[in-house]
């Protein structure tokens, strides 16, 4: 199984000091299945979200759609990506006259 935790970018082996890190990128890991699916844990790990805030958000309602096959809980890439996408948020250009 893959790697979920959070790693920052600059401590990747070979990433160059200073790079990514100073933006506060990271770098995470989670398994995709074959059918393009992922865990509830995996999809936290993408959306940068712990899996208790996944399951409280279906309990309301909320969040990104799933599916259950069992007691397991499953999220469509496609789907997460589209609720990253929804959910960003756009900053204006800074203006040089206001600098």
């Amino acid at each position: 199984m893959a790697d979920t935790r959070e790693r920052p970018a600059a401590a990747r082996a070979g990433a160059p000091a200073g790079a990514a890190g100073a933006l506060g990128l990271r770098q995470v890991e989670a398994e995709v299945l074959p059918d393009q699916t992922l865990k509830r844990k995996d999809a936290a790990a993408f959306l940068g979200v712990r899996p208790a805030t996944l399951s409280r958000w279906a309990v309301r309602g909320e969040g990104p759609a799933y599916f259950r096959l069992g007691k397991f809980v499953f999220y469509r890439l496609a789907d997460l990506v589209a609720y990253k996408a929804k959910h960003a948020v756009e900053r204006p250009p800074i203006q040089a006259d206001l600098l």
